[in-house]
């Protein structure tokens, strides 16, 4: 059967030919807050070398899952081809594959020139210039230094992750962190190599930002190989002959965030090299603005707005019937050196609260058009901020910043009460309800840095007021082509 080659394919909704491919790496995309899968996704390798990201949909996971096999070879026909639009693409190919319930999927006999594996190895002078981009993911190959206990963090779900340094041929040290299904594949190299010496691949990873440092951060994607019979793996180990066994971290406190001052923070937003760079600012909170939630994804932060049906993801690739209620609201903050505003986004808010805005907006107490009491509450309240420089900050100078964390005692478990701001001629919802405030409440129209601490701002617009619930659209996110 005569079969084309990946090099020759071209954007079509069904490709009746036939291709050769070695599937290289399978995974599950899941979705991480219910647990569903999403897709079955593979990286497919023809006998040129090139790759191809493929998907099969949900509803087609369970036809193919048990026909197809990491390394095996088989040939593909009757499939969709498609421009890629989405972030975290995991080969360097501009097309990609989705199969269609119809496709035929035949196993073949070994092919000796279809190569195992395709990787994009990232070079030490490289990792900081991609640092905050998403849009292609890179692989990684060297010596495992060390690696962290595990640690848990608990946000609106609990997720596990592993801190690891690996050294690449070049440069110092490089920082990795792992996370859930991840680390089990990690735990598995560990027991298998016991005291000897690792050279770690690790594919599909991005670079971003944590603790100031650039990071390797894994992703639904990553794999990670051991001691692989490639060229990159047997230099390394040639050249670091004999290095000491990976170690396990200690684990130490997490270092202090510096504490600063409201006009100190406007200063140092002008500075390029504080981008990234966290701060904690304390101060009072004199009002909240009456715009609290936006319609988001009901799987990531992305907004999206009441119109279709039913809508696809741009971000996270899930399709969904309905929108929900995710918290973005800004409070007006002093200390004794200024006045700013802080942007509180829907992790933070939900850490603080205890409760989701969804099922704020669904209690039987909470009126349209009307704060809840539960986010009232804060007025008057003298709380501790962390703060995210970003480049919007840089770009665009002005007393906004974005709240990543509230450290003080969190208010939940309180049962949210109806709320009236009548007599009140002010945007601002403030302390004194009745009275006329000097506070505007004008709506600002800029945005903020979408990677901050994993929550991705869900637009560069103020949310819209309370509406009715319609069916959403998707609004394409800033960071698209």
């Amino acid at each position: 059967m005569a079969h084309q080659v990946l090099q020759n394919l071209k954007q079509q909704n069904r490709f009746t030919g036939t291709i050769r491919c070695r599937v290289s790496r399978i995974w599950e995309a899941i979705n991480t807050n219910n647990g569903r899968r999403l897709h079955l996704d593979m990286i497919l390798i023809d006998e040129q070398g090139t790759d191809i990201w493929c998907q099969i949909p949900a509803s087609s996971i369970h036809r193919f899952q048990n026909r197809l096999q990491e390394q095996q070879i088989y040939d593909f026909r009757d499939f969709k081809v498609s421009v890629l639009k989405e972030n975290f693409r995991p080969c360097n190919n501009q097309l990609f594959i989705q199969f269609e319930p119809d496709t035929v999927v035949t196993h073949v006999a070994a092919v000796a020139e279809i190569p195992a594996f395709s990787f994009n190895f990232i070079k030490y002078d490289k990792i900081a210039p991609r640092s905050g981009q998403n849009r292609w993911l890179i692989d990684a190959v060297g010596h495992l230094k060390n690696y962290s206990e595990l640690k848990t963090t608990s946000l609106i779900r609990t997720t596990s992750r592993k801190e690891l340094h690996i050294q690449l041929a070049e440069g110092p040290p490089v920082r990795v962190t792992i996370w859930d299904r991840v680390i089990d594949q990690f735990d598995a190299i560990i027991d298998a190599n016991g005291t000897e010496e690792i050279v770690l691949v690790i594919t599909s990873v991005w670079v971003k930002k944590q603790q100031g440092e650039d990071t390797l951060s894994a992703t639904g994607a990553t794999k990670l190989y051991a001691n692989m019979d490639i060229p990159e793996v047997i230099a390394l180990r040639n050249r670091n002959h004999g290095i000491e066994v990976p170690a396990l971290i200690p684990q130490n406190q997490p270092p202090e965030i510096p504490a600063i001052n409201i006009k100190d923070l406007a200063s140092l937003e002008a500075m390029e090299n504080n981008m990234n760079q966290v701060f904690s600012v304390r101060g009072t909170v004199l009002g909240i603005k009456p715009k609290w939630f936006y319609m988001g994804c009901a799987t990531c932060p992305i907004k999206v707005e009441p119109d279709m049906p039913e809508y696809s993801c741009t971000e996270c690739q899930a399709i969904h019937t309905k929108a929900i209620e995710r918290y973005r609201f800004h409070l007006i903050v002093k200390d004794n050196t200024g006045r700013a505003d802080f942007i509180i986004l829907d992790r933070a808010a939900h850490r603080f609260f205890g409760i989701e805005a969804e099922k704020l907006c669904n209690t039987s107490t909470y009126e349209k058009d009307q704060l809840p009491s539960i986010l009232l509450q804060v007025v008057n309240m003298q709380l501790k901020f962390h703060i995210r420089l970003t480049n919007f900050n840089y770009t665009h100078p002005k007393t906004e910043y974005t709240v990543i964390n509230i450290t003080d005692t969190p208010i939940q478990g309180k049962v949210p009460q109806k709320t009236t701001n009548e007599g009140s001629s002010s945007n601002i919802t403030g302390a004194n309800q009745g009275t006329s405030s000097n506070i505007t409440g004008e709506n600002s129209t800029r945005g903020n840095d979408p990677k901050d601490i994993d929550e991705a701002n869900p637009d560069s617009t103020e949310p819209d007021s309370i509406q009715t619930k319609k069916k959403p659209r998707v609004i394409i996110s800033d960071d698209e082509d």
